[in-house]
């Protein structure tokens, strides 16, 4: 009896004194795992992987995100036809696309060329998103739940939002309804364009 109160007493003991630093540990891990989340969205939206990007994300938005493509980003030509080329090439200049590439898309939207015109506005798009960083900050996890600010910075524009996370079968996603806009700030031209 006496061995069975003292070993009950060890284990009560050991599990006091493992207890917090066991919950500590714990946080760590979830917030890395929140952190990998963001870099893995970001390597994906860089490279204009939708349907990896859903793969980051709840099973609530996961259909959302993975149905879009990257076309659905691209505004149609009929909207930009009546842009000039000083126009175009203002808006490529600051957002950071390189003078090639803002020529053939130049050219496609003049020649009313629609094939030619996704595949330069791809290209922009790739060349822009390619300078972006992006920074998590204030990960306040309460399982299942988490939230975390992200910060996304390029081309003289800062796009600010709190993302929302879940875990679903133990692994954390990125719960954060896809229309939900961030606040941005910087080059007035970009931030119209982005809002």
């Amino acid at each position: 009896m006496k061995k069975r109160l003292v070993s009950a007493g060890v284990i009560a003991l050991a599990a006091a004194l493992s207890g917090p630093a066991a919950l500590a540990a714990a946080a760590p891990a979830d917030e890395q795992q929140i952190r990998d989340i963001v870099a893995g969205e970001a390597a994906a939206i860089k490279s204009l992987d939708n349907a990896k990007l859903s793969t980051f994300f709840c099973d609530k938005f996961r259909g959302v995100v993975a149905s879009k493509t990257a076309d659905d980003q691209i505004p149609p030509l009929s909207q930009v036809a009546g842009y000039g080329p000083q126009m175009i090439s203002a808006v490529a200049s600051a957002a950071g696309v390189s003078g090639p590439t803002t020529q053939a898309l130049t050219t496609a939207i003049q020649n009313n060329d629609d094939k030619a015109y996704r595949s330069s506005f791809h290209n922009a798009a790739r060349e822009v998103l390619s300078g972006v960083t992006y920074n998590v900050s204030d990960v306040n996890v309460t399982a299942p739940t988490a939230t975390a600010d992200v910060t996304a910075q390029g081309h003289d524009v800062t796009a600010n939002q709190q993302r929302e996370f879940v875990q679903e079968n133990g692994k954390w996603k990125d719960c954060t309804d896809p229309e939900k806009r961030a606040q941005t700030s910087g080059n007035p031209l970009l931030t119209s364009l982005l809002n």
